[in-house]
């Protein structure tokens, strides 16, 4: 082969390999885009906050606790307590959110942070209007402020129009259940509270927070309803919870069927969902009242 054959040769050659190499390109599916700044979170209700905002795509990472099946493909990185630093490090969020009660934040938290390039975001949801403040928090890191502000302006509505729907209309003392027995309670001062007084109920106890109490202890609050909180409950707890009321049948609740099990996996979420949670116990408890179709949370 002369010269100048040998330079044609290669020529087609390398066509040939970069027309490969373009069809390889084309064949490759290309990775979603994720916005920056981009965020781990560790908090389900900070997750699903920023799936309702419309921020989804700023996740790079979720806790262990996220069920939500908009999440299944991002990776786990942990939980409150125990982060795994290595896949964070990898990962390099800009954003980490968290919720710890003051002065729990666990030791050398904030210097892993600091050490992968990531900033802590720690929430405190506790009540109702706690979510609002999640929301701008989230949206102002994110750097999507339009969009927070949108979902708390969809979520007070919401929330307004089924307080409004039961205006007027008897509050019924219900106990808030949140195990598959009837014995851990949700309390006043919380989020559960503040939705059981918006859906036309009274938290038959006085006690704050979240209480365990024992069978003579729930005999004497003689709740009129129950609404037991069991997100994503299987059959057998389902029986299990059943069975435990059948024991206690001079309960009034019990005595009026008045003992409802809510499964719904955001039941107890402080998160984009809390106006259908609302709406869900306005409908035990007052089934003639019309309820608005705003209650519905965004996809």
């Amino acid at each position: 082969m002369n010269q100048r054959g040998g330079r044609l040769w290669l020529l087609k050659v390398f066509a040939l390999i970069a027309l490969g190499a373009g069809c390889n390109r084309k064949a490759a599916a290309p990775a979603p885009a994720v916005k920056s700044p981009t965020v781990a979170s560790l908090v389900p209700a900070a997750t699903d906050l920023l799936m309702g905002m419309g921020c989804g795509d700023h996740l790079v990472a979720v806790s262990d606790f996220d069920l939500d099946a908009r999440t299944a493909n991002l990776p786990r990185v942990g939980d409150y307590q125990h982060a795994d630093w290595e896949k964070l490090s990898t990962l390099r969020p800009n954003l980490i959110v968290t919720q710890f009660d003051s002065g729990r934040i666990p030791a050398g938290f904030i210097e892993q942070c600091g050490r992968i390039g990531a900033t802590q975001l720690n929430l405190h949801i506790e009540r109702l209007s706690d979510i609002d403040v999640a929301m701008i928090s989230l949206g102002t890191a994110c750097e999507e402020p339009a969009k927070a502000a949108a979902e708390v302006k969809r979520l007070r509505q919401s929330i307004e129009a089924v307080r409004h729907a039961l205006a007027g209309r008897p509050r019924i003392r219900t106990l808030i259940v949140i195990g598959a027995t009837g014995l851990d309670l949700a309390g006043r001062d919380t989020f559960l509270d503040d939705l059981l007084n918006t859906a036309g109920g009274e938290n038959a106890t006085t006690a704050a927070r979240y209480v365990t109490i024992d069978r003579e202890a729930l005999a004497a609050l003689r709740p009129d309803a129950v609404l037991q909180l069991l997100p994503g409950a299987d059959a057998r707890t389902l029986e299990q919870a059943a069975a435990f009321w059948d024991t206690l049948p001079e309960l009034p609740a019990v005595k009026e069927h008045r003992v409802w099990q809510l499964t719904p996996s955001f039941i107890m979420q402080p998160g984009s969902h809390v106006a259908e949670s609302a709406a869900i116990f306005a409908q035990k408890l007052h089934p003639e009242a019309q309820l608005p179709s705003t209650t519905q949370a965004s996809p």
